[in-house]
């Protein structure tokens, strides 16, 4: 019966364990995403990495979370405060002091062909990978 009970508690923990998030540490992260969370968030620490096949989510020391694809590339950045507008390109953070000078930003995602960047206002700003002005909409 102890065996039977073993052999259960093992194939449930291996199901379960395989389909679920784990939690790791920085030592899994890619390296790529090692050096754009020392250039971009310099003096904050790694408080989790959640990992699974296909990306990674890393939350600072600051509630900043950052998510990966597995090759450590940036797809997003979420902050309840602010997130550093220098992870665009020059020209849309040029854009955005010049018509939100005292407007946090409070998440940055990188896609394929655009940058979609959401205020503190709630304004949803998308630029080109240039950084380049593509649209804004208002997101109450």
């Amino acid at each position: 019966m102890k065996k039977l009970f073993a052999i259960g508690l093992l194939a449930t923990t291996l199901l379960f364990g395989a389909s679920a998030d784990s939690s790791d540490s920085t030592n899994s992260l890619p390296q790529a995403a090692l050096d754009f969370l020392e250039a971009s968030f310099p003096g904050l620490t790694v408080a989790s990495v959640e990992s699974d096949r296909n990306e990674f989510e890393v939350m600072l020391s600051n509630n900043t979370e950052v998510d990966f694809d597995r090759k450590g590339n940036w797809e997003a950045v979420k902050s309840l405060i602010s997130v550093p507008a220098n992870l665009l390109p020059s020209r849309a953070t040029n854009y955005l002091i010049s018509l939100y000078p005292e407007t946090n930003i409070l998440e940055i995602e990188n896609n394929a062909n655009s940058y979609e960047v959401k205020l503190a206002n709630n304004w949803e700003i998308v630029f080109a990978k240039d950084g380049s002005f593509v649209s804004k909409d208002w997101d109450k």
